[in-house]
């Protein structure tokens, strides 16, 4: 399974996530930590905007 370059990781909850995409804004796939289990459609149904807040502050953090 080829996924996209690797951003960054954050907590939702009590669980890791791995963030893979182009950049900021350009998330492409969302799995939980250290599997190949992709959950971003999971992530839109529930609250796309307050992943997107958490998301781009963790990958800014992490380029720095």
């Amino acid at each position: 399974m080829k996924k996209a370059p690797f951003l960054a990781q954050i907590y939702l909850g009590d669980t890791l996530i791995d963030i893979h995409g182009y950049g900021r804004k350009q998330i492409e796939e969302i799995y939980i930590a250290d599997t190949d289990i992709e959950i971003s459609e999971m992530i839109h149904s529930l609250n796309w905007d307050e992943f997107e807040k958490k998301s781009d502050e963790a990958i800014y953090y992490a380029s720095i």
